[in-house]
């Protein structure tokens, strides 16, 4: 007898991906109106914020429900499904060898730091949003850990012959915000081998030079050209790593650089 807001779905960059997406949701309610879901429920605890915060496990997910819809007649066609892949960033592609490295935006969730008594005034509600998550993916060949901030980092098995960790850190010091006093991690450093050639992976938060921009970007291909330069790749023919040890706390699925 309300309404069902769904805040957790993302401005779409064109209408044909929010018709896919709503083409999917009607597909759900049509399938649970129609047959009845015996599967027992599964409570996910903190995997939740952890392994479901993941573009593979998620992509999986999204598998699984489209194969339940193609099993009771109500499936999407093919183009609908591309339209659903488009909500999912194509990341970064390191090779080394037959082995492939993607580097994701993971979900991210802001806390909200405060709330006003009224709202009338104000356009918005303050979050903390200076943490940023990565995923770090390993389809089929590759080694079995990664070396993130110096500490290396053992891959964890999301399915489908996919391996995968996830990777928090600050990318600036917020005020207002929490933790205030607490540095940010720029750039992330990411060191892995394979095939006795090594990688190391440099993603800056910020323009790597310091400073500020001149202003917004001109166009599409300035925006571009600022996002390339955060990006820095370099290759080597040996496998000096330089990595000690392990990362301590390591949840099953996502390392913390901020702890």
């Amino acid at each position: 007898m309300g309404v069902v807001e769904l805040r957790a779905i993302r401005m779409p960059e064109r209408p044909t991906m929010l018709a896919a997406l709503a083409a999917l949701l009607r597909s759900i309610v049509a399938r649970l109106a129609v047959a009845d879901y015996r599967e027992p429920l599964v409570d996910w605890h903190e995997e939740l914020h952890d392994r479901f915060a993941l573009p593979s496990a998620l992509s999986r997910d999204l598998r699984h429900v489209l194969g339940d819809l193609d099993e009771h007649k109500l499936g999407l066609p093919a183009q609908l499904r591309v339209e659903l892949d488009a909500w999912r960033p194509p990341g970064i592609t390191c090779l080394l060898g037959d082995a492939t490295l993607t580097i994701r935006p993971a979900l991210e969730f802001w806390p909200l730091v405060g709330d006003v008594a009224s709202q009338e005034h104000a356009t918005s509600r303050l979050v903390d949003a200076s943490t940023q998550r990565w995923e770090l993916s390993l389809d089929g060949a590759g080694p079995d850990r990664i070396a993130i901030a110096g500490k290396w980092i053992a891959l964890r098995t999301i399915g489908d012959g996919v391996r995968a960790i996830g990777v928090r850190r600050r990318i600036y010091q917020p005020s207002p915000g929490f933790h205030p006093g607490l540095p940010a991690s720029d750039p992330l450093a990411i060191e892995w081998t394979w095939g006795g050639r090594s990688q190391r992976i440099e993603l800056w938060a910020w323009r790597p030079s310091g400073g500020a921009y001149p202003g917004l970007p001109l166009d599409e291909a300035d925006a571009l050209t600022r996002r390339n330069e955060r990006i820095v790749i370099t290759t080597h023919d040996h496998t000096d790593v330089d990595a000690t040890g392990f990362h301590r706390e390591v949840r099953p699925f996502t390392v913390d650089l901020r702890l």
